[in-house]
């Protein structure tokens, strides 16, 4: 069990030394556990500054344990090193490429490119590892209807669609 109280713990990823990251989103801050389950560190605290959150809508680690945080209030995606170092922050307030609304669940494919959903933005939009947009799809006249959630298997994304009650497919090799 872990040890440390939650308020809304609302997404989990676990690194390739097998660290569990979860975040807490209520707290506004990401609390790390090593793969026995022992409490490691935690950062973050309420705010727009680096390191800092306004609701936390998903996270992902890349294949070198790099986090990956969707900041929701602040409409930006965070990224952080295996020391919970900031190295970097993507993306702006707006529904063009690069840009979110209260973006959330976030997922991380073979190549290291980041997918983020763009809750209110009714889409899902691919960046490069260091946050550069690449491609999305979903828009506001050909919509996602209420995506919750991203994962990738096999070199394939799936997204969650919860008005359409569906799950939907994409390949990495579009």
């Amino acid at each position: 069990a872990f040890e440390v109280p939650f308020a809304e713990p609302n997404a989990v990823a676990v690194d390739p030394s097998g660290n569990i990251f979860v975040a807490d989103s209520v707290n506004d801050r990401i609390v790390e556990f090593n793969s026995a389950r022992k409490f490691v560190r935690q950062f973050g605290k309420e705010g727009s500054a680096e390191g800092q959150f306004k609701g936390i809508g998903g996270i992902a680690t890349n294949a070198s344990g790099d986090l990956y945080v969707s900041d929701s209030g602040n409409s930006r995606i965070q990224e952080f090193g295996p020391a919970s170092e900031h190295l970097r922050s993507f993306g702006s307030v707006g529904v063009s490429e690069g840009q979110f609304i209260t973006p959330g669940a976030i997922a991380v494919d073979s190549s290291g490119n980041v997918w983020v959903l763009n809750s209110f933005g009714i889409q899902v939009q691919e960046f490069s590892p260091t946050g550069t947009y690449m491609s999305g799809f979903g828009s506001f006249t050909s919509p996602l209807l209420a995506p919750t959630g991203l994962a990738f298997s096999g070199g394939h994304l799936y997204a969650t669609e919860d008005g359409y009650e569906r799950v939907v497919e994409r390949s990495e090799e579009r």
